[in-house]
């Protein structure tokens, strides 16, 4: 469980399940219906969906404008 400086306590204190929820991106009425250690470890195996959807669409992109080009170029020949 990562540890953090909390700087109105001034002293290191562990995330939240629901910080650590926010940082994957969960929203924020999702429940976790397990004990905080089941909780921590379903989030530290999730994925984030909303980087994953990002990245899909940068990679899509990417091989669409190659396509296209390699269309382009085959025309030229």
């Amino acid at each position: 469980t990562p540890i953090i400086w909390d700087e109105n306590k001034e002293t290191y204190r562990y995330i939240t399940p629901r910080e650590a929820a926010n940082l994957q991106s969960f929203k924020k009425d999702f429940i976790f219906l397990d004990n905080d250690s089941q909780t921590y470890k379903q989030l530290g195996n999730a994925v984030n969906v909303e980087i994953v959807e990002m990245l899909a669409k940068k990679l899509i992109n990417f091989a669409y404008d190659d396509w296209n080009k390699g269309v382009h170029d085959e025309k030229k020949d």
